[in-house]
């Protein structure tokens, strides 16, 4: 390469020669002169020497003319030309060299430079940037094309303090080198930490030029720096609180050594080998009466009896298996008295502090303790008696009570069947109405005395809540009616068709009492009673009860003590209203125990609004089962029934009511004559009074249960006790239910049809079946009740009854649709009321579906338009069974067919 740029130097020579200048020898040299120069500069001594040998002669002998002549004149040049270069080539290797040893020096310098791990900055006098090496691009992020003529000042973070820059310029300007450090920033905005040595660059004349920057980044150096003084003055700090700690728990534990002497808590260490002491303190040994010295002297086994030698070592093995123990046991005083103690051991092992093993023992004086307990036992068995005499005179009040009630009550049913004078009618009617306000009485208080007896129990089983709101609506209907008030249901439908689980007897107790309560302290108005669901999920469901009322209103002062028992709003003697004042109580108690809360929101004259809240878990067992409807329509003709009941009026009046229904009914004055008479003959079902002379109810069923004959005759206790375990005794004894007294025609009738549901059969003959039979049969909306089919000349009385009950009501929904249009409400109500009732009991049973619906939109306030069209259906339901009626055939004409 170096020979082919000797070669081209020489062609531009050879170029020059020709075009430039003219053809003789002088011009030759002065043309290949230079030529050697640069060859010798450039390419080296080697080519050069070539480039003269080859130059000289075709600069002397080609170029000079005669062009290819060769003489003596010819000499002279060529070795001038050949001397002059020797001595230029030899001039130019010297420098050559010179400038080879200071170029490679140069270029070593400049590889240290630029591959030092310092960052080097070389600026001018005015700082701007002249070179960088590679260690600032890699420190800053900035190329070298981003700064070189750039001022330093970009690399600045703002964070390095002024004074730093003022002390800089201050020695550069002095020419002096500055030491320092710069907060500076990378292009990527982040920060560093510079330690940079800055000095001025001199000429040979002395003159500053530029200045050269090395710097090192310093950052990790200074984070570890700092962290490092943190962990140090963290040190310093640890020890100081470690000292400071110390101290303290070198004065805690003075302190403690003297709690220790002095609590009122017996220490004991000892010696887990031998059961001696190996430290006491003052308070144990001034418990039994030692000193510490005379402690030290014995062991556990001295002092505590349940301790002795012999099993001690037992005792320490269990010890030391379970870690710990505490117990009961007695100390033994120096003068020979028992100390009563509670102890509490711990064991120590040793393995930790190289020690044998020990225990720790802690004793405490119990003998306050022990009398208080013994006092406490005392009380607690002096109230237990009490309570049982309590609750055996709650159960005895009961009977009492409620056997002649029971007494009066029954009398007045069967009065009601004889009487006709309105005027005695009227009295009965106050004379029952008394009765059942002194049964409701009786009930509040064995409620509450069984609440506050903590022995109510609450029920948990499937319901209808569209069920219990129809039941607290009968109960209350009448008493608004009265007093001239609405009486209205807010409910959504799928919540009154909905299931739940929980006790609906009890809830409905809760809603009668609070709707009664609205009823009796409102005038004027009406209430309404509202269902709200609150939250729901796949297991539960919150319902808001809600009962208001537009009455008198409750005083802020009186709201507080509205709960108490015997308490009401106006407690003065000249009060109107009335009451014992436990309704509310018995409701917020009732509430409680199913795990809601009640409240009341009122204002003095502006009515109240009474409101408590209940979760209630979906029915598991899909639909509720269905409410025994009380009949006494039902037709128990053939069925055997003994009644074992002390009592004689009673005993009279629960005859009379069993034949009232169809019944073959004997008495037994006591359970001993009841076992007599099921050992003679079988029964289809027994009732068995509890509380008998001779023999008691329970005994009674015991033995009846045992006779082969009466394995599975349903037994149905007649009680009056106050309480749910009396209940669960008769069913203990084998009885199957129970009937509360008092007992009405209803609820006889109502408990007889659950045990005794086969009620086709009359005297055991089959039912009768003829033409009327299956005509009737066939009527739709029609279900014809069992009594009615004993007979021909019964199915003749029952469509005489079916004529009189379309002739009576087929103009009813006529007259609804007009009390709905004039806004008589209430006269609706009574009538679709009327028709659902009497529908019911003879069989017509859409007609009273229909009614119900129409029942239900008057109490949910439904518009006008609803309760029309509904009673434009029953009216079509009405009409179509008159029409079925009258293509019946003759009841003479008919034969019986069994």
């Amino acid at each position: 390469m170096r020979y082919l740029l000797v070669a081209g130097i020489f062609l531009v020579a050879l170029g020059l020669r020709f075009l430039l200048l003219p053809v003789n020898a002088g011009a030759a040299f002065l043309t290949f002169y230079p030529g050697a120069v640069v060859a010798s500069l450039l390419c080296g001594v080697g080519p050069t020497l070539a480039y003269i040998l080859v130059a000289a002669p075709v600069a002397v002998y080609v170029f000079n003319p005669p062009y290819w002549a060769f003489g003596a004149n010819d000499v002279v040049p060529m070795v001038a030309f050949i001397g002059a270069a020797t001595i230029i080539l030899a001039v130019v290797n010297f420098y050559q060299r010179r400038v080879a040893r200071q170029t490679q020096m140069l270029l070593k310098l400049a590889k240290a430079v630029e591959q030092s791990a310092e960052s080097i900055v070389i600026t001018n006098l005015d700082a701007d940037i002249e070179y960088v090496n590679e260690a600032f691009v890699r420190i800053s992020g900035f190329r070298r094309d981003e700064v070189l003529g750039k001022n330093a000042r970009l690399l600045r973070s703002g964070k390095t303090p002024p004074a730093t820059y003022a002390a800089l310029w201050q020695a550069l300007l002095e020419g002096k080198t500055w030491q320092g450090e710069f907060i500076n920033r990378r292009k990527n905005d982040g920060e560093y930490v510079e330690s940079a040595i800055i000095t001025p660059i001199r000429q040979g004349d002395g003159r500053v030029s530029h200045y050269v920057a090395v710097k090192a980044d310093v950052t990790a150096r200074k984070r570890d720096a700092a962290e490092l003084d943190r962990h140090r003055h963290h040190l310093e700090e640890l020890v100081r609180e470690r000292t400071t700690a110390l101290e303290e728990t070198n004065d805690r534990l003075l302190e403690t050594q003297f709690a220790l002497e002095n609590v009122g808590i017996g220490i004991h260490w000892v010696d887990a080998a031998s059961g001696r002491f190996i430290h006491v303190n003052r308070y144990a040994a001034s418990m039994l009466g030692y000193s510490v010295a005379e402690m030290l002297e014995l062991g556990v086994p001295d002092i505590d009896p349940n301790f002795d030698a012999g099993r001690f070592g037992e005792n320490i093995e269990r010890l030391s298996r379970q870690g710990g123990m505490q117990f009961e046991s007695s100390n033994l005083t120096k003068d020979g008295r028992l100390v009563p103690v509670e102890v509490t051991l711990y064991y120590l092992s040793g393995e930790a502090t190289k020690r044998a093993a020990r225990v720790v023992a802690f004793l405490k004086n119990i003998t306050q303790r022990k009398e208080a307990e013994s006092m406490l036992l005392q009380a607690k068995q002096s109230a237990e008696a009490a309570n049982a005499a309590k609750t055996a005179f709650l159960a005895n009040m009961s009977h009492e009570i409620r056997t002649p009630l029971h007494v009066i009550i029954g009398l007045g049913h069967l009065l009601r069947r004889d009487l006709a004078d309105p005027v005695q009618l009227e009295r009965l009617d106050q004379l029952a109405a008394s009765s059942d306000h002194l049964l409701a009485l009786i009930n509040d208080v064995l409620d509450l005395s069984k609440i506050e007896a903590e022995r109510l129990i609450i029920d948990r089983s499937d319901f209808s809540l569209g069920t219990v709101v129809d039941q607290v609506m009968r109960m209350t209907e009448g008493l608004a009616r009265e007093k001239g008030l609405t009486l209205t249901t807010v409910i959504a439908p799928d919540l009154r068709v909905m299931t739940l689980n929980g006790d609906a007897l009890r809830l409905a107790q809760v809603l009668i009492n609070l709707c009664g309560n609205a009823i009796k302290f409102t005038d004027r108005g009406g209430v309404r009673l509202s269902l709200d669901v609150l939250a729901e999920d796949a297991a539960t469901v919150t319902v808001g009860f809600a009962v208001a009322d537009s009455g008198i209103g409750i005083a802020p002062e009186d709201q507080a003590r509205l709960f108490q028992p015997f308490q009401q709003a106006d407690s003065s003697t000249t009060r109107e209203r009335g009451g014992t004042g436990l309704g509310l109580a018995i409701c917020q108690r009732l509430v409680g125990l199913m795990g809601g809360t009640i409240r009341v929101d009122s204002c003095l004259g502006a009515g109240s609004n009474i409101r408590f809240t209940l979760v209630l878990p979906r029915a598991a067992g899909g639909d509720a089962a269905a409410d025994v409807v009380p009949s006494s329509a039902a037709d128990f003709r053939g069925r055997h029934v003994l009644c074992a009941e002390d009592h004689p009026l009673s005993q009279e009046i629960l005859l009379e009511m069993l034949e009232d229904i169809g019944c073959v009914a004997e008495v037994a004055a006591d359970g001993a004559e009841a076992l007599a008479c099921a050992r003679e003959r079988s029964y289809d079902l027994i009732l068995m009074d509890m509380q008998m002379p001779v023999m008691d109810g329970l005994a009674a069923a015991r033995a009846i249960r045992a006779l082969p004959a009466h394995r599975s005759t349903p037994i149905i206790a007649l009680t009056a006790n106050a309480f749910a375990e009396d209940r669960q005794r008769c069913l203990d004894a084998g009885m199957n239910g129970h009937l509360g007294k008092p007992v009405t025609p209803a609820t006889l009738a109502a408990v007889l049809g659950q045990w005794l549901p086969n009620l086709a059969v009359a005297d055991g003959a089959a039912p009768c079946e003829n033409a009327m039979s299956r005509a009737l049969d066939a009527i739709p909306g029609l279900s014809m009740p069992a009594l009615w089919r004993r007979s021909a000349q019964r199915l003749g009385e029952y469509c005489a009854q079916l004529l009189d009950f379309v002739q009576m009501h087929g103009e009813d929904m006529a007259r609804l649709r007009q009390h709905v249009a004039a806004g008589d409400d209430d006269a609706a109500h009574v009538l679709a009321h009327n028709l659902k009732g009497i529908a019911g009991l003879i069989g017509a049973r859409r007609v009273a579906a229909l009614a119900g619906d129409i029942l239900q939109a008057l109490r949910a306030q439904a518009d006008a338009a609803v309760v029309v069209a509904l009673a434009n259906a029953c009216e079509a339901e009405l009409a179509g069974l008159a029409e079925a009626l009258r293509r019946l055939p003759e009841p003479a004409a008919e034969s019986v067919a069994t």
